[in-house]
């Protein structure tokens, strides 16, 4: 039996970018190289305040000549109101898009992509089936589609929750930026850069010179840890996370349940990644796990 399964991800919204200057105007905004990104690629990207504080993150997705950018729904509305005061008179129109939404299929998928013709890459990007469908990480392939579009594409599969896509996401050590996180850090806080979603190379961006400046600095003291803890309530993001004296140390990122308690990223002042930490709120201690840059 085929270990995939399929989950509607109504954590995740969807607003669609539309008009002439639409790449010109992602491409300004965002911390990303969005100028040269082809139809079969998807990117991860920032949306800075001019402190370089990271407010929103999303991945652009190509289709046609407009874009789709997939980001926490708890953000998705504010991200459209914010982002609407930068278009001026570019010819750019944004939708937060109701109608259409976002499924993962978790697993080894590989093959049954194959069989499906869907071939994705590192960061592929294929339609087919009236829909997207993208590699969001090694575990996890999300799909841009109306509801009933995917009803015989999805047949035979399994369903989940959410949080074994989190999970996929988590071990790859890729952040979250809900509501309540934002403008609490600067890209490199959430290892942004190594995850390739800040470009050093491109034009200016709010935020850019910060962020540059931060880099060729190496001055960070906070960077995003993977823990996991035993069972119990489950955390939330931004909970505090204190030292074996009881003082603060960080705070979650996001948490995903596991087969033996949660995993969860957050972020931890330097010096205390590997040391005795734990949740403020009932003193559960985390343990480390690798990141795939540390291994």
């Amino acid at each position: 039996m085929l270990n995939i399964q399929t989950c509607p991800r109504k954590d995740l919204g969807l607003l669609y970018v539309t008009g002439n200057d639409a790449r010109v105007f992602l491409h300004a905004q965002s911390t990303q190289e969005i100028n040269d990104l082809p139809a079969t690629e998807t990117r991860l990207a920032a949306w800075l305040s001019a402190k370089g504080r990271v407010r929103a993150l999303f991945d652009v997705v190509p289709a046609g000549d407009s874009f789709w950018l997939i980001t926490p729904a708890d953000n998705i509305d504010w991200l459209a109101q914010q982002l609407s005061l930068f278009i001026l008179r570019s010819d750019v129109g944004l939708e937060v898009v109701e109608h259409t939404a976002v499924y993962s299929l978790c697993g080894e998928a590989n093959e049954w992509l194959s069989g499906h013709g869907i071939d994705l890459g590192q960061h592929g990007v294929v339609c087919r089936d009236d829909a997207l469908w993208l590699r969001e990480s090694p575990g996890c392939i999300n799909v841009i589609a109306k509801p009933d579009r995917l009803t015989t594409a999805f047949a035979g599969l399994a369903s989940c929750e959410p949080d074994r896509a989190v999970l996929a996401a988590i071990a790859t050590g890729r952040p979250d930026m809900p509501a309540t996180l934002r403008e609490r850090y600067i890209p490199q806080m959430l290892n942004l850069q190594r995850l390739g979603a800040v470009s050093f190379n491109k034009g200016c961006y709010p935020g850019q010179e910060i962020v540059t400046r931060t880099e060729h600095r190496g001055s960070v003291k906070r960077s995003l840890q993977r823990y996991r803890i035993d069972r119990g309530a489950r955390p939330q993001a931004g909970d505090a996370i204190v030292d074996s004296k009881g003082l603060s140390a960080g705070e979650i990122n996001r948490v995903a349940a596991s087969a033996d308690g949660f995993e969860l990223l957050a972020v931890v002042s330097d010096g205390t990644g590997s040391g005795e930490l734990m949740i403020q709120v009932d003193s559960r201690q985390l343990e480390r796990l690798a990141l795939p840059s540390e291994t």
